[in-house]
């Protein structure tokens, strides 16, 4: 396979099934449009998979780059992009071939945004997929949606403003200079003091787009109020996408003489607020997927402490690993709906949940796990390697970062097991009886074809959670059978030397 072919199939096969979809929409084949951008999506992502283990990273017309961790990266994206589609399928039939549309471009954007190393295209990208979150978040059609996706659009605007701001401020300052369509970052004598204005700027805006403290404010209302389908790709995919440009970015910058320990104390203070402000906000909420919002708040924070050390290889693995337990985390509020369609949202409202999902809840708790780090599942790699590159680090040290990220873990297992001890020790609310003041937006949007009966029902978005659950567990054996190195390479450069097997 060749370079270009692995970087633009993909992404050809993400927008033709957009268009397909949106087609088959229009004469009202709602459910054969999911399927046709699911199984786009999905052979997309065995494309990307193919070229990150045959195909040795490279240029791609000067302004991409394809092969190896950036394949692996777009893989991963169009995976949760197709397993959203697929989750879909337990929705409400308003709206969900449009959803799965937009979840089509958004996956084209970010596969464009991972694989880019020209700053321009970086922005077209970003805003690409930015556009798109804002309308997945106002399809849930509720008041509160509506709400979340106006503010979400107002400080995405804002933060839009700030990055084009310190674009032209970097070029002026001689950080970033175009050259060949690729990212230069030569100082050119100028200060230092106005380079790092520029460079603040210009993260600043990328943390926004990642949800980091203190960008975060959008993320809560976001996740909580979107359809949990679309909240299962924006959580996941879009944090794989602009992590992966910001390692591409930061590291052209890092590797300059007079900027490095500047910046890594920047990108340092910023992954450290997450993790503390994401952990500790996350132990005060009662509604499920506005707990997740805020843990996702705090894995950010893991993801950036990769970065600080230039560790593409634990960013990646890391980010991929985030990103299957929380999309199916997210997947596992459409499914809880299907069993127990009066389920207001909250975490309260999950008692007793085991019995009458038992399968449903064995997957979630696995996911959970994941999520806090627990071995041998495949969170426990991200973040071993995450801990590992930081306590390595000698100059300058970083083992107070990974200490942090350590404590933030154990103070994350109280919130999560919160969720499965309320999942399988609580008594079930009497019939008709809520277990929350106001109801969460979930149940505002409860599927057709929800189980009355209250038992189990298998369906599209429960067979998600189980496949995730079964990626995490499976994806955290590989390392104890083959070898870490040979899941993803330890060393820094890695992302770019990972092919071929």
């Amino acid at each position: 396979m060749s370079l270009q072919l692995a970087f633009a199939a993909p992404v050809a096969l993400a927008l033709v099934g957009a268009v397909l979809s949106l087609a088959a929409e229009a004469v009202e084949r709602e459910r054969l449009s999911i399927i046709v951008s699911s199984v786009a999506l999905g052979a997309a992502a065995v494309i990307a998979l193919v070229g990150a283990a045959t195909v040795a990273p490279g240029a791609v017309w000067g302004v991409f780059v394809s092969g190896a961790g950036y394949s692996m990266a777009a893989c991963v994206i169009m995976a949760l992009g197709a397993l959203a589609c697929v989750t879909s399928l337990s929705a409400p039939e308003k709206g969900r071939a449009a959803l799965c549309g937009l979840i089509s471009i958004s996956a084209a954007a970010l596969a464009v945004l991972a694989a880019a190393n020209d700053i321009i295209v970086m922005v077209v990208a970003l805003e690409t997929a930015a556009v798109v979150g804002y309308a997945l978040v106002a399809l849930a059609r509720t008041p509160r949606a509506s709400e979340a996706a106006m503010k979400y659009f107002v400080q995405g605007a804002v933060a839009t403003a700030v990055l084009v701001l310190g674009i032209a401020a970097a070029v002026l300052a001689g950080v970033l200079v175009p050259a060949g369509g690729g990212l230069s970052s030569v100082l050119s004598g100028s200060e230092a003091s106005a380079a790092m204005i520029a460079i603040a700027l210009v993260f600043a805006a990328f943390a926004f787009k990642l949800g980091a403290f203190p960008f975060h404010s959008w993320a809560p209302d976001t996740y909580e109020t979107a359809p949990p389908e679309a909240a299962a790709f924006l959580s996941s995919a879009v944090k794989v996408g602009v992590l992966v440009a910001v390692y591409t970015l930061l590291t052209s910058v890092l590797a300059q003489e007079g900027l490095l320990v500047r910046v890594q104390w920047l990108v340092a203070g910023i992954a450290a607020a997450s993790v503390v402000f994401g952990n500790l906000a996350a132990l005060a909420q009662r509604s499920y997927t506005r707990l997740l919002a805020y843990s996702g708040i705090a894995q950010v924070g893991y993801g950036l402490t990769a970065i600080v050390t230039g560790n593409g290889n634990a960013a990646l693995l890391f980010v991929s690993a985030y990103g299957c337990a929380a999309a199916g985390a997210f997947a596992a509020a459409r499914a809880y709906r299907s069993t127990a369609p009066d389920w207001d949202g909250s975490i309260a409202g999950m008692a007793g949940f085991a019995r009458r999902a038992p399968v449903l809840s064995a997957a979630l708790a696995v996911l959970l796990f994941s999520l806090t780090g627990i071995p041998p599942l495949f969170g426990f790699w991200g973040k071993f390697l995450v801990f590992l590159s930081a306590a390595a680090a000698t100059s300058p040290s970083w083992v107070w970062l990974a200490v942090v990220g350590l404590l933030g873990s154990v103070v994350s297992f109280g919130y999560y097991g919160y969720v499965l001890k309320t999942v399988y020790f609580d008594d079930s609310a009497p019939e008709g009886e809520t277990s929350a003041k106001e109801p969460a937006a979930e149940v505002l949007n409860a599927a057709e074809g929800d189980s009355p009966s209250g038992r189990e029902s298998i369906g599209p978005a429960t067979w998600v959670v189980i496949g995730l659950a079964a990626v995490v567990l499976v994806g955290g054996l590989i390392p104890l059978i083959g070898g870490l190195t040979r899941l993803v390479g330890i060393d820094p450069p890695g992302l770019f030397t990972l092919g071929p097997f």
